[in-house]
């Protein structure tokens, strides 16, 4: 393989596109580490309930052990998207799968249920780098004839991952104890190494981080997600009210925290919504079954895993396909059928 050189952030070195030796190994990285990020946020669902027997926690304060999550997970990944116009990836990455084991450490030695949601909220702070980044590397690194294969790739794995943490969270969790489950999480530190030596060095460039902006949105995200988890009606003005304020406040910055350029695209736009709603469906498929068929068919842990098992499995596979197909067709047709399936679903 060649050896990294410094490029200009957001430049694509043409060294490494021809280098497949190169392209395989941060195929496996990607995967790799999207594969353990995604399975730390599923496979505690079905550990909830021994979480909240074991502290004495009612429904609405163990919650926070998947609510807290996907609050820190969904700002993290905003931020790291926008640090990584200024900062090389391979740091940003390196950060957060330090800040992902450091969480997962903390989670597992936690005495009580305050230092638990610490150690979660720590995880999801480094969690939200990897998609982030993954994302970027497949765009940055490859090129656009490569890109649907890669995407393709690291689509099937969460698919895969999500369908495979309910299956390992309840067989560890039933077999032994829902502690074990943090330890899963600190295999991805041999990626630290490897994500250092394997991506390219890059310049950071003379920018300054938006942290007003960063702020306001931050807010208005927490509000809203609160807003709709918990259903606290007083969260909805502040959110109403800090992205009024942050639209002002980008529209006014010259290199705002979010470009308002971006949601005039109408194919961005367009595309933004879709992703919501397809992924929104899929994941809210897998974090609500599980506590379904717990609560309501009273399934044990392992059950419940193997009943998700085999949709996610089929996703998989079907991720591999679908990115092959797109390089060939187009994302159009592929998605078109992609999205007419889950609605026969």
């Amino acid at each position: 393989m060649l050896v990294p050189t410094l490029s200009p952030l957001g430049s694509m070195p043409t060294d490494f596109i021809v280098d497949r030796r190169f392209q395989n190994r941060v195929v496996l990285l990607l995967c790799s580490i999207v594969f353990f990020s995604v399975l730390n946020g599923t496979m505690f669902n079905v550990a909830i309930p021994d979480i909240a027997l074991q502290f004495e926690l009612s429904a609405s304060e163990v919650s926070w052990v998947m609510t807290g999550y996907i609050i820190v997970f969904a700002l993290a990944a905003i931020t790291y998207g926008k640090l990584a116009d200024i900062y090389p990836v391979r740091r940003l990455l390196s950060i957060g799968l330090a800040l992902f084991n450091i969480g997962a450490l903390l989670g597992f030695l936690s005495p009580n249920y305050a230092t638990l949601l610490v150690g979660r909220i720590v995880q999801a702070g480094g969690g939200g780098a990897i998609p982030a980044m993954a994302m970027l590397v497949a765009t940055r690194y490859f090129p656009v004839d490569k890109r649907g294969r890669v995407l393709g790739a690291v689509a099937s794995i969460v698919a895969l991952a999500a369908g495979l943490g309910p299956v390992i969270g309840g067989f560890i969790a039933g077999h032994w104890h829902w502690r074990y489950l943090f330890l899963i999480s600190l295999v991805t530190l041999f990626a630290i190494y490897i994500a250092r030596k394997l991506l390219p060095r890059e310049r950071v460039r003379d920018e300054l981080f938006d942290l007003t902006g960063a702020f306001l949105v931050a807010s208005g995200v927490t509000a809203t997600l609160v807003f709709v988890t918990r259903l606290y009606w007083s969260f909805l003005p502040v959110a109403v009210v800090a992205f009024l304020f942050a639209g002002r406040h980008l529209r006014r910055r010259k290199d705002p925290f979010i470009s308002p350029a971006l949601l005039t695209n109408r194919l961005y736009r367009h595309g933004l919504c879709c992703t919501f709603l397809v992924v929104g469906t899929v994941f809210g498929y897998f974090f609500s079954v599980p506590l379904m068929l717990r609560m309501v068919y009273g399934l044990p842990t392992v059950d419940i895993g193997l009943v998700i098992f085999p949709g996610a499995f089929s996703a998989a596979i079907l991720g591999f396909i679908g990115g092959r197909l797109a390089d060939r067709f187009g994302g159009a047709p592929v998605g078109f059928f992609g999205r007419g399936l889950l609605f026969l679903r």
